[in-house]
């Protein structure tokens, strides 16, 4: 009884490091249900048969050969997960000794067990998740802060745009994106504020820096903060330099004289009454003295 329970719990075992497909486990369904079950606990008959033994054992001998040929595939395959669960959570996995390259040169070369690398995959897999949790939720603000940054260089570009209020196909929708965009942009210092304060204090109870994809991410709210600070005044030194040239230009064009047009056209008048009362209408004088009050009225 206690040989074939030592059988299955390795069967088992080999079965979960493998990932054994559940139908090629059906065959020692019955068996493997009673692992854990004394003599007196086993009804079934030949629960306990020489033939039963002897099956299990071949079992056993079958994912034993089939082991060496698919461990590769396996720690690859692990590998590969592991790597996954570091792009989702943008943690760097800095371990040389798990590389894609180091894990097949290790296990063609005989010099490591390939199950001593999967189990060390496993566990980094393990920390990984761990420390993933404590993360989640400067994650999620940092993935929101990061979609209003691009939300807020499409806007720029948007507002370059000389045509962006002509009409045709589709602007309408535009129009809608420009909106909701600039309510969006509008929320980012706070967005950011919050942000610093989170991780402020994550890094304080961990007394580690909160990395995302390798870079510290307070010094990327930081840098962020000083570059839209610099963009926010070169806004408003062409606003303010916009705003001298418009007042120099009406400046201008008050200091400068109307043409003296008024003057002609008051000299081909002819029914003007002042003119024509007057007896010196057709002197030097007169014309000048028209002219003068036509041209400054």
């Amino acid at each position: 009884m206690q040989e074939l329970q030592d059988l299955v719990t390795t069967m088992l075992e080999f079965w979960n490091l493998m990932d054994t497909p559940a139908e090629e486990q059906q065959k020692f369904i019955n068996v493997s249900c009673n692992i854990a079950a004394t003599v007196s606990e086993i009804t079934k008959p030949n629960s306990l048969s020489t033939d039963l033994l002897e099956e299990v054992k071949a079992e056993l001998c079958r994912l034993e050969e089939l082991k060496w040929s698919k461990m590769k595939e396996l720690v690859l395959k692990k590998r590969s997960e592991l790597e996954e669960i570091c792009r989702r959570t943008h943690i760097v996995l800095e371990e040389q000794d798990i590389s894609v390259e180091n894990v097949i040169k290790a296990i063609e070369s005989g010099d490591v067990n390939p199950e001593n690398i999967l189990e060390h995959i496993e566990y980094r897999a393990g920390k990984v998740k761990e420390e993933a949790l404590s993360r989640k939720e400067i994650l999620e603000k940092a993935e929101k802060w990061l979609n209003a940054c691009e939300e807020e260089n499409w806007l720029e570009e948007y507002n370059q745009d000389e045509n962006r209020y002509n009409a045709g196909k589709g602007s309408h929708l535009i129009l809608k994106r420009a909106e909701k965009a600039r309510a969006l942009v509008n929320k980012l210092p706070a967005m950011v504020e919050a942000l610093v304060s989170k991780i402020t204090i994550w890094e304080s109870e961990k007394e580690a820096e909160f990395l995302f994809d390798g870079n510290r991410l307070l010094w990327m709210l930081e840098e962020y903060t000083e570059l839209r600070e610099e963009k926010e005044q070169e806004r408003r030194r062409k606003r303010d330099l916009k705003k001298l040239q418009g007042q120099v230009t009406s400046e201008q064009d008050k200091g400068t004289p109307t043409r003296p047009q008024s003057a002609k056209k008051g000299l081909k008048v002819s029914t003007n009454k002042r003119f024509a009362s007057s007896p010196h209408t057709d002197s030097p004088r007169s014309a000048k003295s028209f002219t003068s009050q036509s041209r400054y009225g």
